[in-house]
């Protein structure tokens, strides 16, 4: 009877966390939206005011929702893959934004190369096609 308790308290308490997590996802997307919005406006006014934008701005601008919305199907999905993929786009968007050193941009890209070796060998029965 006692271990019958704990589960039942275990699973309710697994179903709040999925519940907190679901939440924060939706919190997530409708701020990218939201963000996503200002960027187009943003740009959008400039150009037409102006004639040019800083474009190194805007791409880390759309990096960082990138990120957001690998990191929101981080929270979704729960595979090693999805963990992988946001790795990978945070990195390649250090190595593209920051305009670090050589041997910076060098690790950066020998990371991503090792993140795509464990995507492609090391994950047991990945399924090709998106959902």
């Amino acid at each position: 009877m006692e271990r019958e308790k704990k589960w039942d308290m275990t699973k309710i308490l697994n179903r709040i966390v999925d519940l907190v997590e679901l939440a924060i996802a939706f919190a997530l997307v409708a701020g990218i939206l939201v963000l996503f919005v200002q960027m187009i406006h943003e740009y959008g006014s400039l150009a037409i005011r102006y004639g040019n934008y800083d474009f190194s701005s805007f791409l880390s601008k759309a990096l960082n929702l990138i990120i957001g919305i690998e990191f929101t199907r981080m929270l979704c999905r729960h595979t090693p893959d999805t963990i992988i993929e946001v790795l990978m786009f945070a990195t390649a968007r250090q190595i593209i934004i920051a305009h670090s050193s050589v041997l910076d941009t060098f690790l950066g890209v020998v990371s991503i190369g090792i993140l795509f070796v464990v995507r492609k060998h090391m994950l047991p029965n990945r399924n090709v096609s998106k959902d």
